[in-house]
């Protein structure tokens, strides 16, 4: 489950920031509701594409002791890509793949481009 960090700065600050585990670690875990602190659990990679930047960050997870689910510190920079896609999800999926100059073919939810 991702918590959306509304980190403001550079992307080069932004990867200093969350090397301390401890910077902005949630108090206590959004999905049971423990109010145990969350154990950092490394990273996962995610791909961003901006003007200033073409390449991959890393994005601080937290494991809750309670549940045992992961919990995610997603910048929220990197959350305008995912609307962009969900709003192209939308539209090819309201246009039922009839896009002029395109063929996008959806199979089970997925939609594949030909």
């Amino acid at each position: 489950m991702p918590i959306l960090h509304p980190f403001t700065g550079s992307i080069q600050e932004y990867e200093e920031a969350i090397a301390d585990p401890s910077r902005y670690r949630p108090d206590h875990c959004p999905q049971c509701q423990a109010a145990q602190g969350l154990t950092a659990h490394g990273f996962y990679r995610r791909s961003l594409v901006d003007a200033g930047f073409d390449g991959w960050i890393r994005v601080r997870r937290y494991l809750c002791r309670c549940c045992k689910r992961t919990v995610s510190l997603l910048p929220q920079f990197a959350l305008n890509r995912e609307l962009t896609i969900q709003g192209v999800m939308a539209r090819i999926r309201k246009c039922k793949g009839s896009w002029p100059d395109a063929c996008f073919l959806l199979v089970s939810g997925r939609c594949t481009f030909g």
